[in-house]
């Protein structure tokens, strides 16, 4: 009798033990939003999360090739006391993998994961887009889920925008964390801001976006560079007209900024334009011609190579005069449909509706690589999904030159 208690002690003190290693000893009670990754740069990235009550906390880290050899954790960041944490880990190398791990008092909160920082040159490298994904989270997740083990393992994930469906509510925001737990901690995930955040201050803190633009806390449009590819993310909420009676010039002042990066910037190899609404769409109800007017002739004076938005909860893609402009909205909002009497635009080089699906870029030298990859499909019942996953639509991008 005294063996059996002797083993069955020792078998839970392993249990415990594997628990606390494993980092499974809060996960699913303590945090309100799971921690993710944002702001990569050359030699640092930061963690953003929130907890359900007051902790102190940190995030441990070592360069993947010394964990796999066993020699520890070689770096850990400040200890901050809190409930809503944007934690930094600074002095990185480059291009360098690392992994990491939150501490939640004392014990490890999270599992081990994983990341890139970015590197100092031009490499070839691959990352993700998509966009809408509100109302249905559950939908969200199973392409979020996918899109973290994506075989071609990429740097980063981009949003076009409308996280949630309502971005002043919190519950919105628990909800979206769940679908993202895996994509948001396995990469760093960067973000447009879209009509359904309502600019509020969740999709602020919920996020590690640079603050190297404008607007609210510099993040509502800014850019960021990697890997020789420049990216500007703006906010195209501004042209409703019902916001620029609210803030004067609105429309100006991104405009300005806009020109001013670009500016800057106009020797990058690769410039990509992120925002929420389409400039050009089939969808009748969705089309914003002073889009066209305010932005175009700025991407064609400084060479924007390709455009990424959403609002339309289709997948369309529009080459119209030389440049690819993509829809990737279908990322598990209530789907668009493109009806048979609808006239397509003339420039729609392809359209699918009734998908879930995100658009991958493959970037190089010479040229970006684009394929859209569909993950389900809609069935018969109009309710469910079924698993299809497949490439239904892939193209070649050339660099396209700055007006002379």
């Amino acid at each position: 009798m005294l063996k059996r208690r002797l083993l069955i002690t020792s078998f839970i003190a392993i249990v415990i033990t594997l628990v606390i290693g494993s980092g499974f000893l809060y996960a699913e009670s303590i945090f309100n939003w799971y921690p993710r990754l944002g702001n990569v740069t050359t030699d640092g990235i930061e963690v953003v999360f929130k907890t359900v009550e007051e902790v102190d906390t940190y995030v441990r880290y070592a360069s993947k090739d010394e964990y796999d050899a066993k020699k520890g954790w070689s770096g850990k960041s400040e200890t901050f006391h809190g409930t809503l944490f944007r934690i930094s880990l600074k002095g990185l190398k480059p291009n360098t993998q690392y992994v990491y791990q939150v501490m939640v008092n004392g014990q490890p909160a999270t599992k081990v994961y994983s990341f890139f920082t970015a590197p100092e040159k031009p490499i070839e490298f691959t990352f993700l887009a998509y966009g809408d994904t509100r109302t249905h989270q559950d939908k969200h997740k199973l392409l979020a889920d996918k899109m973290a083990r994506d075989e071609t393992n990429p740097r980063f994930v981009i949003h076009v925008g409308d996280l949630v469906t309502n971005g002043k509510e919190n519950d919105e925001w628990l909800d979206f964390s769940k679908a993202i737990k895996e994509l948001g901690a396995s990469m760093p995930y960067y973000s447009a801001i879209g009509n359904h955040e309502y600019n509020s201050d969740n999709y602020y803190n919920s996020l590690a976006l640079p603050r190297t633009g404008g607007g609210q806390n510099n993040s509502e449009w800014y850019s960021f560079d990697y890997a020789g590819v420049h990216f500007i993310v703006l906010d195209s909420n501004i042209m409703d007209k019902y916001v620029n009676e609210n803030v004067p010039n609105a429309v100006e002042k991104q405009a300005e900024w806009i020109i001013k990066d670009l500016e800057a910037h106009k020797d990058a190899k690769w410039i990509i334009a992120v925002f929420h609404h389409p400039v050009f769409s089939s969808h009748q109800d969705s089309r914003y011609p002073q889009l066209q007017k305010e932005w175009i002739p700025i991407f064609d004076k400084y060479g924007v190579d390709l455009v990424l938005s959403g609002h339309n909860h289709i997948y369309e893609r529009v080459l119209s005069g030389g440049r690819n402009y993509i829809v990737t909205g279908c990322g598990g909002a209530p789907f668009d449909y493109i009806w048979e009497y609808e006239p397509r635009l003339k420039d729609s080089v392809c359209i699918e509706d009734a998908v879930l699906q995100y658009t991958r870029v493959r970037v190089t030298e010479e040229k970006l690589y684009v394929e859209v990859v569909q993950t389900h499909e809609e069935a018969d019942d109009y309710v469910t999904l079924n698993e299809n996953f497949k490439i239904i639509d892939k193209c070649e991008i050339e660099n396209i030159l700055p007006e002379e």
